[in-house]
């Protein structure tokens, strides 16, 4: 596996647990995570410049609505998803998010019909699940 995949991983990893136990990220170890992505991306792979704010796009939308809703949707989801966006490009981004938000969906439509008093679910750990299963599939297609 690439060095991205595992960084991802981690990095994912460390804020979906903080996310089930505090409903928290960790800030510095996301933003440390964005910053070494565009360094990674520049240096390294030698991504084109306009590339990346497209990449970031998509949590920056997520930091928008959660502006906009107050809260509803975290600020820590925007930065996770730009931090997954500098790493792994505009179009796994968005079918990682994609998978997420389905999963999360389902997951919120259980808990309704079973009357749960659950009222708020962490997303970080979907947006993991479903960039193991995106890689779990890229890995076995290849």
């Amino acid at each position: 596996m690439q060095a991205e995949v595992w960084i991802v991983v981690i990095l994912l990893s460390i804020n979906a647990v903080r996310d089930i136990w505090r409903r928290e990220i960790f800030l510095w170890v996301t933003a440390a995570g964005i910053i070494a992505g565009i360094v990674w991306s520049l240096a390294v792979r030698k991504a084109p410049l306009p590339a990346l704010p497209a990449a970031l796009f998509p949590g920056g939308l997520m930091l928008l609505i959660s502006w906009t809703t107050e809260g509803k949707i975290g600020y820590g989801d925007g930065l996770t998803a730009m931090m997954l966006g500098v790493w792994t490009g505009l179009f796994h981004t968005l079918l990682v998010l994609s998978g997420a938000l389905f999963a999360a969906g389902m997951v919120s439509m259980l808990l309704t019909a079973a009357r749960s008093r659950i009222r708020s679910i962490p997303f970080v750990p979907f947006v993991l699940a479903a960039e193991g299963v995106c890689r779990i599939l890229a890995y076995g297609s290849s």
